[in-house]
């Protein structure tokens, strides 16, 4: 295939990429990192596409695919010590963070390296010390958005980026959701 009509055929399915991202794209990678890998694997599928193969749309597909995977799967920043994998599954979030260091055998810091590493549906109350945050009592976006504001440290407009919300919708939700947990 010549270069001109890899460039025109590349930009006609640009579309195509954006529509496999959209439904790929779970808040773990950032969505142009996505994108481009998408657009990596529309390049190598164009690079490769010859018309007997039929259409070029559905020919590029695993392509696309495979490459966002990959960006996905490269993507995680470091797999997790096994100790800290052991206290992720062993840890009682109703307790403190010096409770369960005493009680696991483990190092505070540990504790909270794991409580940082959970998924976020795991964390329903934690208690912090003395201080108890009881966001079984949240609405569940609005336990979402307060783990992902102050357990995982996103700015607002990276959790309303990750969670399709405006940053305005963030804002409101977490003052709400503070007041709540402040009047208790």
């Amino acid at each position: 295939m010549h270069q001109e009509n890899i460039n025109n055929y590349f930009n006609d399915n640009l579309g195509l990429v954006r529509a496999i991202v959209k439904k790929m794209d779970f808040g773990l990678v950032d969505k142009d990192d996505l994108f481009q890998a998408g657009c990596f694997g529309l390049f190598k599928a164009l690079k490769k596409y010859d018309e007997r193969y039929g259409k070029l749309s559905s020919y590029a597909v695993p392509f696309i695919v495979g490459e966002i995977k990959t960006e996905i799967r490269n993507s995680k920043l470091i797999r997790l010590p096994d100790t800290i994998r052991k206290i992720i599954k062993n840890i009682d979030l109703k307790k403190s963070v010096s409770e369960n260091a005493l009680l696991l055998d483990e190092s505070k810091e540990n504790v909270l390296i794991a409580i940082q590493n959970m998924d976020i549906k795991n964390l329903n109350n934690i208690k912090e010390e003395n201080i108890n945050f009881p966001l079984e009592d949240l609405e569940y976006i609005e336990r979402k958005i307060i783990v992902m504001k102050f357990i995982y440290n996103y700015e607002q407009h990276e959790i309303a980026s990750r969670l399709s919300l405006s940053q305005s919708t963030v804002s409101r939700i977490l003052k709400k959701s503070l007041n709540s947990l402040r009047a208790g």
